[in-house]
């Protein structure tokens, strides 16, 4: 068994050099691999989130395993993979995916889950793992808002469900990493400032801030419509987030930097003359993300699908559609390709990877 992890980490390592060389020259035809992969596993879920663009009535759709399977041959060469739904504890043979990248020990294994469905069972399993992060995502901490935007959960049950992590975190000695993604919109902006004091009183290491998605609950579009007032007091509440993270050693991030400041505090995008344009996003270089139904993007924002899961997976990774995702970033080529999200956004800060 020592002796296959250090062929497996051998190969990891050596893939990674090799990518970095790769996107340094930025070739469009790579010889890596992938090193980060996202698996929407299925759109099915036992919520009705009232900002979620994945559920729709009467359209329940999972990824087939035998379509998940094709995506193995990569996992060698993961630094991490990123599991999401809908709600993938759903998902019934996700006990058995979950045993496969398990094999992998340097792989970091991200679950995003509303974790309602995390019981005594699971908890377990993640407390024998390695490299298991848990993104919940958690739009509010209060009890009143939370089951106003997560339509059909109870507050009490997302306490359970951490508090069963907890135990077994200092039960077991499990290394088990909580992150907690909040989308900002109209119905919670206002509450964001709770979320440190809730990341330490249950042990989360991480908050992610995220915008809304683009075309997704307009009523609740508070940052890509410029909503000048939310963005004045956001410029003031997100400074004593941070501060409030870092007394508690918790780390902090948000994705909406742009879209709050000034247009004086907005900094040009400056390239000497002659050379080349900065490369804003390295993803195309570095990540697969599949989609719900097994559409094949760079990552989720991305505007063209490259392929479907029904396609060799590496030969979707250096097809066509990918070579001019990469030709087009390395000329500064971005709109009408990258997502406008991203651009208005100022891609590095979102995605640069």
């Amino acid at each position: 068994m020592g002796i296959i992890a250090k062929k497996e980490e051998s190969i990891y390592l050596e893939n990674k050099r090799i990518n970095e060389l790769e996107i340094e020259e930025r070739r469009t035809l790579l010889s890596s691999k992938p090193r980060m992969l996202v698996m929407v596993l299925t759109n099915r879920c036992n919520l009705k989130c009232i900002m979620c663009s994945r559920v729709n009535p009467g359209d329940n759709f999972t990824l087939p395993f035998a379509l998940v399977e094709r995506a193995f041959k990569l996992f060698p060469y993961l630094e991490d993979i990123d599991l999401q739904g809908g709600e993938v504890f759903l998902v019934d043979y996700f006990k058995d995916l979950f045993r496969k990248i398990n094999q992998y020990p340097d792989m970091c294994k991200r679950i995003v889950t509303n974790g309602l469905l995390i019981n005594q069972e699971w908890a377990k399993i993640f407390a024998d793992s390695k490299n298991v992060e848990l993104t919940y995502s958690i739009d509010a901490v209060t009890e009143t808002t939370y089951e106003k935007i997560r339509s059909g959960a109870k507050f009490s049950e997302l306490l359970k469900s951490i508090d069963i992590i907890n135990k077994v975190r200092v039960e077991d000695n499990a290394k088990i990493k909580l992150r907690i993604n909040a989308v900002v919109m109209a119905s919670n902006f206002k509450e964001l400032s709770f979320f440190p004091e809730f990341c330490k009183k249950h042990r989360f290491q991480h908050l992610r801030l995220d915008f809304l998605r683009p075309d997704v609950a307009a009523q609740e579009d508070v940052l890509l419509k410029k909503d000048n007032a939310v963005s004045s007091y956001l410029r003031r509440i997100i400074p004593e987030i941070k501060n409030s993270c870092q007394e508690s050693n918790i780390g902090f991030e948000y994705t909406f930097d742009s879209l709050i400041c000034t247009p004086a505090q907005k900094k040009p995008d400056q390239h000497a003359p002659g050379s080349r344009p900065r490369l804003k996003c390295k993803l195309p270089w570095k990540k697969l993300f599949i989609d719900t139904g097994g559409v094949i993007l760079p990552d989720c924002l991305c505007r063209h699908p490259v392929g479907t899961m029904e396609e060799p997976i590496e030969e979707v990774w250096n097809n066509e559609k990918m070579q001019l995702y990469r030709q087009k970033l390395s000329c500064g080529l971005l709109n009408d390709w990258c997502s406008k999200a991203c651009i208005d956004n100022a891609v590095d800060s979102y995605q640069l990877g």
